[in-house]
């Protein structure tokens, strides 16, 4: 992994916060601070997951309907069709 230094301000008790999280799970701090910027993202990748989610789950519903009033129609059709060949002498 190609890896670039980045410096930042943090307070006395952040600076502690972080080394100690750091030792406390047995990492460098860079690779606590990694961990923490891909929480984020990932988190937002959830969030918008499940938006995602939510939508599906409320368009299954119209889209049942859409597909139940599709189907009386196509059976409507075929009763007319089926109609019309016998009146012609075609089918049974």
């Amino acid at each position: 992994m190609h890896t670039e230094r980045v410096t930042f301000l943090a307070s006395p008790s952040e600076k502690a916060r972080l080394f100690r999280r750091a030792e406390k799970l047995g990492v460098s701090s860079s690779e606590v601070v990694r961990r923490a910027l891909n929480r984020g993202e990932e988190e937002a990748e959830e969030a918008e997951f499940a938006d995602l989610v939510a939508e599906a789950k409320a368009a299954i519903p119209k889209i049942a309907e859409s597909i139940e009033r599709m189907t009386k129609r196509l059976e409507e059709m075929n009763r007319k069709d089926d109609e019309f060949l016998r009146k012609m002498g075609i089918g049974g």
